[in-house]
């Protein structure tokens, strides 16, 4: 948000000190400043909060601003990832909660808008004891790694139409529990360990081949990098121009 002069910043997150009550915490500074408040504590975490200025949520302010209190964290109120691939297009843009095991993280990505805003994008590929791979994409970088139990509370579920599947989002108003401690959660890190042992999760689980047009649309959307497998022929070939990001052919 600018003002005259300065830009200002703000920091989203929310803090419970039992199983019942939550509060939405906001905190405006520099970029500097809430750039290092953001990467000094995580999910889990014991944190001090001294001097706030404590109000009633406005219920005509945006809700991105005034977030609603999330409801109380239930280790039974969750679907499977099974149900989701299963109910497909029907889901998307819900929000659901989900228990889900974490199969592999990527490299983060950082990237600037062209407004000048820095932006930063995590994707976490997810399984459970009904779907071997999930794609998770989280837009503020999390310490995860593999064989994690998550529960999600509050992920949103859209359809992919280049991947051609649904896949989940974490956004402003998702919960992460890294490894909870109930009884669904230790069953599922037993299935994780036993099905890692045996070799499922080292297989490659990328896309198969895409159309050309839904690499042309995909491109347009995000200006990422992102790979993918296409069969294809060349239309045209500039012999004038480098030719160097033709690297191998096979017929």
């Amino acid at each position: 948000m600018s003002d005259i002069g300065f830009d200002r910043f703000t920091f989203g997150f929310t803090i419970k000190d039992s199983p019942d009550y939550l509060i939405n915490v906001s905190s405006w500074g520099n970029d500097e400043y809430i750039n290092g408040l953001s990467n000094s504590f995580s999910i889990g975490d014991c944190v001090i909060i001294e001097n706030p200025l404590v109000a009633p949520k406005d219920p005509e302010k945006e809700d991105r601003l005034c977030p609603s209190t999330p409801r109380l964290l239930d280790s039974r109120d969750f679907n499977s990832l099974g149900d989701i691939v299963a109910n497909g297009q029907s889901l998307d843009r819900n929000v659901i909660n989900i228990l889900t095991d974490v199969r592999s993280v990527a490299e983060p990505k950082y990237f600037t808008t062209e407004d000048g805003r820095k932006g930063q994008r995590l994707e976490v590929k997810l399984f459970d004891d009904s779907v071997t791979s999930f794609p998770l994409v989280i837009d503020r970088i999390r310490l995860l790694s593999v064989l994690q139990v998550l529960f999600i509370l509050d992920a949103r579920f859209d359809f992919d139409s280049f991947r051609n599947c649904m896949t989940a989002t974490v956004n402003s108003k998702t919960i992460i529990t890294v490894n909870p401690d109930t009884k669904e959660a230790s069953l599922l890190f037993s299935y994780a360990k036993e099905i890692s042992a045996s070799g499922v999760l080292d297989e490659d689980d990328r896309p198969g081949d895409v159309p050309v047009r839904q690499l042309k649309l995909k491109a347009q959307e995000n200006p990422e990098v992102f790979c993918g497998i296409t069969y294809s022929f060349i239309s045209k070939l500039d012999l004038d121009a480098s030719v160097s990001k033709v690297i191998r052919s096979r017929w």
